[in-house]
């Protein structure tokens, strides 16, 4: 089969209302879709897709050529907004495949597509552990992103929980 099928985008599609919820943040930036396109919302300077891609599951089965035609087929109708974080798309081995199958997918095509990732884990293996939010934890897991991502820059980068405890907020921010 060529195509994503229902069944795998329904998979992939897990966490979208979280994009939703972000791009909604700003009603009064909202633009009316163009002719057979995607509704955009402002957030920050970005110009999002009204809907986007949560990632959640992206590379669980390793075929990054699905998880392309996916991505691909996305940016084709409009949407523009991929969620993803390090610690997605985990697959039986351990791995977490979600950052490195988005990445692969945006080569030649990555001007096209906002990515918002998320940090605080160890993403090098299952079990998923809390590493925490220090300055110098984000800036690992950062730089980590970026190379699994292929990119030099990521559009949104959020803290996977609401706090680290053993961390001053101001260290954090």
């Amino acid at each position: 089969m060529d195509g994503i099928t229902r069944r795998d985008a329904g998979k992939l599609a897990i966490g979208a209302w979280l994009a939703t919820m972000i791009a909604g943040l700003a009603p009064a930036a909202t633009a009316a879709a163009p002719a057979g396109g995607m509704e955009k919302r402002r957030l920050g300077t970005m110009r999002c897709s009204l809907t986007g891609l949560g990632l959640v599951t992206l590379g669980r089965d390793a075929d990054f050529d699905k998880a392309a035609r996916l991505i691909h087929t996305a940016l084709d109708n409009g949407i523009n907004f991929f969620d993803t974080g390090q610690v997605y798309g985990d697959t039986p081995t351990g791995e977490f495949l979600s950052e490195p199958a988005l990445g692969q997918a945006l080569v030649g095509r990555r001007d096209k597509a906002y990515i918002a990732t998320k940090c605080g884990y160890a993403p090098e293996h299952m079990p998923r552990t809390f590493v925490g939010f220090s300055a110098a934890q984000i800036e690992a897991n950062c730089d980590y992103s970026l190379r699994q991502l292929r990119t030099d820059y990521i559009d949104l980068y959020q803290l996977h929980k609401a706090s680290d405890p053993n961390v001053p907020i101001e260290e954090t921010l």
